[in-house]
């Protein structure tokens, strides 16, 4: 994506949803805790530390206490970049855009739109793209013939959001006859 196309393309009016940043903070603390848990776990395992009633850590546990700190950082860092990427979604009578820091980041207009689908139960919701390459629509480099939108990241959930794309699109395809 060129800077010069970012100014272009003026933002959409239209429903306008949000990222739940809530939801992705509580998914990081989560991730927080499941590090210091696991390191803690695998800690009492490792010296034997005795527990109530003269008990200890099973072999087991410290093990799983041991995979739950690289795992937890990873997922943890996985929520970061959701976090970082995390863009207002407008669903337009016309398009579909990501506004980041109030400008557009991703222009799909209806018309180079063939079908959407929706994936998982907080997968995502996509749109087959016409023509990647198409002047009105701007869209990452590495995208191709389709753009995903992670409804994870937003406070509606994804049949929501899938329902509300094909309105509007159908609403197109019926003004555009």
């Amino acid at each position: 994506m060129a800077q010069d196309r970012l100014e272009t393309v003026a933002p959409a009016i239209g429903e306008e949803i949000r990222p739940a940043l809530g939801k992705l903070l509580g998914m990081l603390l989560f991730c927080i805790a499941m590090m210091v848990v696991g390191a803690v776990i695998a800690f009492f395992w490792w010296f034997e530390v005795e527990l109530i009633a003269g008990k200890r850590i099973s072999a087991t546990a410290g093990i799983f206490g041991l995979l739950a700190i690289p795992l937890g950082a990873f997922l943890g860092l996985v929520t970061c970049a959701l976090l970082a990427s995390a863009k207002k979604l407008v669903i337009g009578a016309d398009c579909v855009q990501l506004h980041s820091k109030r400008k557009v980041a991703v222009h799909i207009p209806y018309a180079n739109v063939t079908e959407t689908y929706a994936t998982g139960s907080d997968g995502v919701v996509g749109l087959v793209l016409r023509d990647r390459l198409d002047g009105s629509t701007l869209v990452p480099s590495w995208t191709k013939d389709r753009y995903e939108v992670q409804v994870m990241a937003y406070r509606k959930p994804l049949q929501e959001i899938h329902q509300l794309v094909n309105q509007r699109l159908t609403e197109f395809r019926a003004r555009a006859r």
